[in-house]
């Protein structure tokens, strides 16, 4: 786990992660991007059952790494 030195810097790159697919969803809702020109709007427009699979791939890519870095550092 982080301590709370590295706290306020995820805070702010997951407001910035927040305020890119914000942004993304506005653009497509007002027709300005091209799914095709954009993943996040791509998922957007395939609807909540690809954002759901995206956020399930990438939650368990998350795990993973975890346990791998738990792992390592009892090896050491």
């Amino acid at each position: 786990m982080s301590n709370d030195s590295n706290s306020p810097n995820l805070d702010a790159v997951l407001a910035h992660l927040a305020d890119v697919v914000d942004s993304r969803r506005a653009d497509l809702a007002a027709g300005k991007v091209d799914p095709k020109s954009s993943y996040i709007a791509q998922l957007f427009s395939k609807g909540d059952d690809a954002i759901l699979k995206k956020i399930g791939e990438e939650a368990t890519e998350a795990v993973m790494a975890a346990k791998d870095s738990r792992t390592a550092n009892l090896a050491s």
